[in-house]
């Protein structure tokens, strides 16, 4: 897309932005645009002196003939679930959204190492809860991933940054946005944006919370990583996350379906499927010890135990090494010296053999 812009702000820090935002920091900055922390002077304003400080994003990557519609119907869209929007409009052709300031995003907060399966569900079903009242109200996101489901101070997460979203039409379809990573399978076939396409891309979303990456890295060009989308040639989530149940991968995998028909039909159908009972125990990845490659903490049902790939005596071996937390003492039939290429299949036995 091609934008031709009249004037662009670039913010600076200090800069009173549309004659109310006192700009602070930049904490953000990509092809969007710009993400300052903020001070809405507006609101700092009044008989008791307390300072509200806010996100301010820039956004570039709309043109001045934009519509903003969505603006009035963002910040009338008040829940637990979405980070709220205190408001959107636009300056010298630029159009701004100001939200409230979260501690943190998914993107931080669960990479490298992947998360707690339970946990990463429990963010999840929270930002769908929040996708589903934006496609009610007849909004698609179009840039659902980690980056952008945020944590408060309290460690709830909530689905923000609207930059992306768009009305849909009398169909259910908007134009196609967003970031190239989350984009579905259908866009690169021409196919327009729609709640089946949001769904994939929180399917995504869970994939990469849980395993630490996104299912598609390291293309250097958008045809190469079209092409991997468009074959679902990504690594099965169990085998970079081999502590993540079958019943759990198997319903990402349903979000994540290369046909649209064949995904959860909403996001509510989504948050429902990820309903499942907590486990006895829960498998944590953890930081490695010094010469691991990978390793992981199971808490509960009993002592915790350590589960840690170790390097073998050559390249193409891995050691498993499942020992108490405590002592040390290894859980001798849950060792194993296996060839890199049986190394993932091992693991999930023995999460499997603990999980029971």
């Amino acid at each position: 897309m091609n934008l031709h812009w009249s004037t662009v702000v670039l913010g600076r820090p200090g800069e009173l932005f549309d004659d109310r935002y006192r700009l602070q920091e930049l904490i953000g900055q990509g092809g969007f645009g710009e993400v300052w922390k903020a001070i809405d002077t507006y609101r700092s304003n009044g008989p008791v002196l307390e300072t509200h400080t806010v996100a301010l994003k820039l956004i570039t990557t709309r043109d001045r003939g934009a519509t903003w519609q969505e603006a009035s119907i963002l910040t009338a869209l008040k829940s637990d679930h979405i980070l709220e929007v205190n408001n959107a409009d636009i300056y010298v052709d630029v159009p701004y959204i100001d939200t409230d300031l979260a501690a943190t995003s998914l993107d931080k907060r669960a990479m490298p190492l992947g998360a707690e399966p339970e946990q990463a569900v429990g963010w999840m079903r929270r930002a769908l809860r929040g996708l589903e009242l934006c496609h009610q109200h007849r909004l698609l996101h179009r840039d659902v991933k980690p980056g952008n489901i945020f944590l408060t101070h309290s460690g709830s997460a909530k689905l923000g940054d609207f930059g992306n979203v768009t009305l849909m039409d009398a169909d259910g379809r908007a134009a196609v946005g967003g970031d190239h990573l989350i984009w579905a399978p259908e866009f690169f076939k021409g196919a327009s944006a729609s709640v089946a396409s949001d769904i994939y891309a929180a399917g995504v979303t869970l994939y990469a919370v849980l395993a630490g990456r996104m299912p598609y890295t390291g293309f250097k060009q958008l045809a190469d990583l079209a092409e991997a989308i468009v074959r679902g040639a990504h690594q099965p989530l169990r085998d970079i996350a081999p502590h993540v149940s079958m019943a759990l991968a198997d319903k990402v995998k349903t979000a994540m379906s290369l046909n649209p028909a064949d995904r959860y039909t909403s996001a509510a159908e989504f948050d429902i499927a990820l309903a499942i009972h907590p486990r006895s125990r829960r498998f944590i990845p953890t930081p490695v010890h010094p010469g691991h490659l990978r390793c992981w903490t199971a808490v509960g049902k009993g002592a915790d135990v350590h589960v840690c790939a170790i390097q073998g005596p050559t390249s193409r071996r891995v050691s498993i090494v499942t020992a108490h937390a405590d002592s040390g003492r290894r859980i001798t039939r849950l060792c194993c010296d296996v060839t890199q290429a049986q190394a993932a299949k091992r693991l999930r036995a023995v999460f499997g053999e603990l999980r029971d």
